[in-house]
């Protein structure tokens, strides 16, 4: 408002109630020393809140947030299925989400085709023939019976009436396919089990966003319910 009045120091206006505006040294016409120089206009340097710092080398890096899911890792589920008609008589997991322990007793199932089959099996062993002992093995083998319970089989000489089904692995039960007492066929998955031994996070990503990531870039995952941890890897 007043161009012709000039102070020495910062402060408000005494004409009005402004700040006052620094003035820079104009130019000379011929130029600067440093051709390269850029002069920006101080108001415009106020108004856009512009800082100065050093110059560094470094580089430029995108985050990327995006919410996600842990899941069961689908390489680690395992279906525990009878291959012979019969019926459970014992259940000892009951409840999809139980844990189970490798090793552990799943279920007992009574059926006369796998007690035939270990009959007959016996019966080879006391002919003392090569051929047959060998077919009523594979027999039982293909109904079911693992290696170790056909060896239990062998050693005590006597038929087991009920077919136990242990646990695989360490993990949980995702699935119930039959309850106590029920009839089973050749087919009936009596559970799907879940190794948590590693688990997958599905993360959505936006697609806009999918161009700034690639297959090595380290991820940080965070859970709520563990807001003091996190873990970071290098995704598969």
């Amino acid at each position: 408002m007043y161009p012709n009045q000039h102070f020495d120091h910062p402060g408000k206006s005494p004409f009005m109630d402004m700040q006052l505006v620094a003035r820079m040294p104009e130019e000379p016409s011929g130029g600067t020393a440093n051709s390269s120089a850029v002069a920006i206009d101080p108001r415009v340097v106020q108004n856009l809140g512009v800082r100065l710092a050093p110059v560094e080398q470094g580089q430029f890096a995108r985050t990327v947030d995006a919410v996600g899911l842990v899941a069961v890792d689908e390489h680690r589920i395992q279906a525990v299925q009878v291959r012979a008609s019969g019926w459970v008589e014992e259940l000892a997991v009951r409840a999809a989400g139980d844990p189970v322990r490798r090793g552990q007793l799943l279920a007992a199932v009574y059926s006369p085709e796998l007690l035939a089959a270990q009959q007959e099996f016996l019966i080879a062993l006391g002919s003392s023939d090569p051929a047959l002992i060998h077919a009523a093995r594979e027999r039982l083998a293909l109904v079911g019976l693992s290696e170790g319970q056909i060896a239990q089989v062998e050693k005590a000489r006597k038929t087991e009436r009920r077919v136990a089904y242990y646990a695989p692995f360490d993990g949980y039960a995702m699935e119930l396919g039959a309850r106590q007492g029920a009839a089973v066929q050749p087919g009936t998955t009596l559970f799907q089990l879940a190794d948590l031994e590693s688990v997958w996070v599905n993360a959505e990503v936006p697609e806009a966003q999918t161009a700034w990531i690639k297959a090595g870039d380290a991820a940080k995952v965070e859970v709520p319910a563990l807001p003091a941890q996190s873990t970071t890897f290098i995704p598969s």
